[in-house]
C-alpha cells in the first residue's frame, strides 16, 4: 500500500484505513447511505477488491513513489541468490529492479560502489558461456524474474566477501486488515478512494459514474506526473553539431510538458 507506518495526519480526511475507504466508495456509488457501516460481506468482498487494485498497481512504474536501496553480503563461491521473503535476500519480492552495484568492502569504512550490469537471458546464454568462473568480485548479475522469488545469478563466482547492492522498487503492500489507519505520500488518498470507487461499482454491477471515472484518472495522474522520473536523456557527442546541436534534452518537459 502506497502509505507510511501510521503517525499524525497532517489534515482530516489523510489518515484513512481499509474501512474508511471502502465506505466512502460504497457511498460514492449510492450502495451505503452515510452514517453507516457496510456489512460482513460487502467488507470483504470489498477488501479483496482494495487489495488487488493495491496488487495491481504495484506493476505500474509511475505508481510507485520512490525506489528502495538494498545492502547484501555474498557469499565466497555463491553464484546463485534468491531474492524475496525468506530469500537468500530477503525483502518483499520487488516488481522491478532497477539498478544494481557491488559494494567493495577493501576499505570498510570507505565502501567503493561500482556498478555492474543485469543481464538479459538472451544476454546470459550468448555472453557467458562458462558460468563456473570464479574472481574476486562479480561484473554482472542475471535476474530470472521467477516468482515467488527472483533467482539472482552473479559471475563471475565471488571470492571475496563484498555487499551487493540493490535499488529496486518499494512495493506497496495491501492493507493487512480493515481497521488499521495510515497516513499516505501526497495524492495517494484521494487516488485509491475515486480508483476503489470505479471497481466497486463493477463489483456490485452498477454503472461507472462518470464524475468517478473522471476524478479516478486526475487523481491517478497527479500522481504519474510526480512520480515521473526526471531522467535527461543525452545525444552522443559524434553526433551532436555546435549549431543547432541535437545535445541535451530534457524530454520530461518537452514530450510531456512536465517541468
Amino acid at each position: 500500500m502506497p502509505v507510511v507506518p501510521p503517525g499524525t495526519p497532517t489534515a482530516p480526511g489523510l489518515y484513512q484505513s481499509g474501512n474508511d475507504f471502502i465506505k466512502q466508495a460504497l457511498r460514492m456509488n449510492n450502495i451505503l447511505a452515510s452514517g453507516t457501516e457496510p456489512d460482513a460481506n460487502d467488507l470483504s468482498d470489498s477488501m479483496i477488491v482494495l487489495n488487488q487494485m493495491m496488487d495491481a498497481w504495484n506493476a505500474e512504474n509511475l505508481m510507485i513513489y520512490t525506489t528502495r536501496i538494498d545492502d547484501f553480503p555474498l557469499v565466497v563461491g555463491q553464484q546463485t541468490y534468491t531474492l524475496g521473503s525468506g530469500g537468500n535476500f530477503n525483502i518483499q519480492r520487488p516488481a522491478s529492479i532497477e539498478r544494481t552495484s557491488i559494494m567493495l568492502l577493501n576499505n570498510p569504512s570507505f565502501p567503493l560502489e561500482v556498478t555492474i550490469p543485469r543481464y538479459t537471458t538472451q544476454d546470459w546464454q550468448e555472453n557467458v558461456p562458462l558460468k563456473l568462473v570464479p574472481s574476486t568480485f562479480p561484473l554482472l548479475v542475471y535476474d530470472d524474474g521467477a516468482f515467488p522469488y527472483r533467482n539472482l545469478n552473479f559471475w563471475p563466482i565471488p571470492q571475496v566477501i563484498n555487499n551487493f547492492r540493490l535499488y529496486s522498487w518499494n512495493p506497496l503492500s495491501t492493507f493487512a486488515d480493515s481497521a488499521t489507519k495510515y497516513a499516505f505520500p501526497p495524492g495517494y488518498a484521494e487516488a485509491i478512494a475515486f480508483s476503489l470507487a470505479a471497481r466497486i461499482a463493477v463489483n456490485f454491477g452498477k454503472p461507472i459514474d462518470p464524475a468517478i471515472a473522471i476524478g479516478a484518472e486526475q487523481a491517478l495522474l497527479r500522481i504519474k506526473s510526480v512520480n515521473v522520473p526526471d531522467d535527461v536523456l543525452r545525444c552522443d557527442d559524434a553526433v551532436s553539431s555546435k549549431q543547432g546541436a541535437i545535445g541535451s534534452h530534457n524530454y520530461r518537459t518537452e514530450l510531456f510538458g512536465i517541468p
